[in-house]
């Protein structure tokens, strides 16, 4: 099974003005590494060097403890929001993988925009407590 995501480039909370896609090969993530406001995926598919995605979310007052984890502040729903997004992606990862879902599917190819911000906002259950402003930052594909 090969499945690749078509993942839309995100840029200062917006979707990529110039609707720049990257395809990346699920079944090449070979690592996660989170700090407290992003989570950077490693892949690997032309044999040179790694590339990463890193996806950059932000927070605010979380509503409930189910939108915290560690402290019950902007920092604490930062950081839920960046486990979602981990558990979000890596969903797609095992899916690919081990054969959870359709043989070489290529998700996001149904948009215009590939997989875009409000469509990975509402999958993954990112929030941004006590405000309207977008969760997801960006994310940069390297």
């Amino acid at each position: 099974m090969a499945n690749l995501a078509l993942l839309n480039v995100v840029a200062s909370s917006a979707d990529s003005a110039t609707n720049v896609i990257q395809g990346v090969n699920l079944n090449k993530i070979t690592s996660v590494l989170t700090t407290a406001t992003t989570a950077v995926f490693t892949f690997g598919d032309d044999g040179g060097a790694a590339n990463a995605i890193t996806f950059t979310v932000t927070g605010g007052t979380p509503a409930s403890a189910a939108d915290f984890i560690i402290s019950n502040d902007a920092a604490g729903e930062k950081m839920r929001n960046v486990k979602r997004i981990v558990d979000w992606m890596m969903g797609m990862v095992n899916a690919s993988v081990n054969g959870g879902g359709p043989r070489n599917k290529v998700i996001g190819l149904d948009s215009d925009t590939g997989i875009n911000q409000a469509t990975i906002t509402a999958e993954a259950g990112l929030t941004f407590g006590g405000a309207t402003t977008e969760p997801l930052v960006s994310i940069t594909v390297a």
